[in-house]
């Protein structure tokens, strides 16, 4: 065996070995911040106020639904939990496809139309994480896009009377009339049913 072949060999070898413990190291931080990120939760739920908040939130909600899983399918399950919500987003979701662009109403506009002590949660299938939940394919504007980006809606859902309305923009002048309607109603959220009789007091 000639001295460069035995050379050559050698380097394949030395770069194998480094390889190995290049892998090893890199396991093994991996390792390390997996047991850190365990004991800074550990450590951070042992805290009396987040461990409360732990058992009073998370813990009693899944043990809410966990009895669902044995007897439901997904689609009931979806439909158990978000109620009305869940027939909005099966309105809109037959209505529209890939290409439809849904501008959605403010959420105040959707409060002072629907909002009924019946029915405390009408406005909650406008959030924009609920939407892409939901209905994967949809895009969607709100009054915070650009002007330009409003006018590539093409559906949107109004409320009168405790009732929803959808259907697509038949065109722009009725576009403009709508996009002006929910202009005049400020882009707010409302997290809780209190949140929303607090408002709707405050207009009286």
């Amino acid at each position: 065996m000639g001295s460069k072949k035995r050379k050559k060999l050698l380097k394949q070898a030395a770069q194998k070995t480094q390889n190995k413990s290049s892998a090893a190291n890199i396991m093994m931080r991996q390792i390390l911040i997996g047991l850190g990120s365990l004991i800074l939760v550990y450590f951070f739920f042992s805290i009396p106020f987040y461990r409360n908040w732990f058992l009073k939130t998370p813990k009693k909600y899944y043990e809410y639904i966990k009895p669902w899983s044995k007897d439901m399918d997904l689609e009931s399950r979806k439909k158990r939990r978000y109620q009305g919500n869940y027939l909005v987003y099966d309105y809109i979701k037959r209505v529209t496809d890939s290409n439809s662009v849904f501008l959605i109403p403010p959420v105040p506009y959707l409060v002072e139309n629907s909002f009924s002590k019946e029915n405390q949660q009408t406005h909650l299938w406008a959030y924009p994480s609920l939407l892409y939940y939901h209905i994967d394919y949809i895009k969607t504007v709100d009054l915070g896009s650009t002007d330009e980006e409003l006018q590539k809606a093409t559906h949107t859902l109004t409320a009168a009377n405790k009732q929803f309305y959808l259907y697509p923009f038949p065109n722009e002048v009725f576009k403009d009339s709508i996009i002006n309607m929910y202009r005049q109603y400020e882009l707010k959220t409302f997290y809780h049913p209190h949140q929303v009789s607090a408002y709707l007091k405050d207009l009286k």
